[in-house]
């Protein structure tokens, strides 16, 4: 029978099923996280991601993973969001490369990027994109706050993309796809904190794999589109408010 966060055995995403790009595209998403809490840092509360990462797998959690290769691959682009306070704009730590605020407010709070104005039109959900550049690549930063909210990647516009968002009200982690506005669940982690926490989102071709905290969620495969290189931030209803994200960070995954 299916395990946590998986669907039946005919989506085929049990680890001894996966592929060859799968298990290096995990590989990947484990060493960006040791790899980003050791190049910038987690702190204000953040959990720090161990030198071993628990795969989540069936009923229970498997033996850990080795993972003391430092670094999933080139930084693309980086954002720590320490900038002046703003209440209309996000800025960037990239000249030329900002973040496009697609729906609601956003700006930044004691070095934060967060929604000061949520989108009060159906279906609530605010959005801020940036171009990432690379067709494959690791999407990390450290998500907080008691509320809807998360990152996204395989971005195509408001209505198509992937995104692995916070659920306090179920206290879970949603691997969601979105598809002509329609939302499939593909899977998800327990939230086992309310604290702030390292999210790493991995995507390859149309393989998903994503770290919360150091807890590796078994690959997951997407419908869209794997030309796309958007990524961005997502935060849902008036609780998105109150979600804080820092230190932002996209690497290639190397070939």
């Amino acid at each position: 029978m299916p395990g946590i966060g998986q669907k039946p055995l005919s989506r085929g995403w049990q680890i001894s099923t996966r592929t060859a790009v799968g298990v290096g595209l995990m590989a990947l998403v484990i060493m960006a996280g040791v790899w980003e809490a050791a190049r910038y840092g987690v702190t204000d509360g953040a959990a720090s991601v161990p030198t071993s990462t628990a795969v989540a797998t069936g009923s229970s959690v498997s033996p850990t993973v080795d993972t003391t290769i430092p670094q999933p691959g080139v930084v693309r682009f980086f954002d720590s969001f320490t900038r002046p306070d703003s209440l209309e704009t996000l800025g960037s730590d990239e000249p030329g490369r900002g973040w496009d605020a697609v729906r609601g407010t956003w700006g930044i709070q004691d070095g934060a990027a967060y929604i000061s104005k949520s989108f009060t039109r159906a279906p609530l959900m605010s959005l801020a994109v940036a171009e990432g550049e690379v067709s494959d690549g690791v999407f990390s930063a450290v998500v907080g706050g008691d509320g809807v909210c998360g990152l996204m990647v395989r971005y195509v516009d408001p209505k198509n993309f992937v995104v692995v968002k916070r659920v306090p009200l179920y206290r879970v982690w949603n691997i969601e796809e979105f598809k002509n506005g329609k939302s499939e669940r593909l899977g998800f982690l327990v939230d086992q904190t309310a604290d702030a926490l390292q999210v790493v989102v991995g995507y390859r071709g149309s393989s998903i794999t994503v770290s919360v905290a150091g807890v590796v969620h078994p690959v997951v495969e997407t419908s869209l589109t794997t030309s796309t290189t958007a990524i961005g931030l997502l935060g849902e209803g008036p609780t998105g408010e109150q979600c804080r994200w820092r230190d932002a960070t996209l690497a290639s995954t190397g070939t």
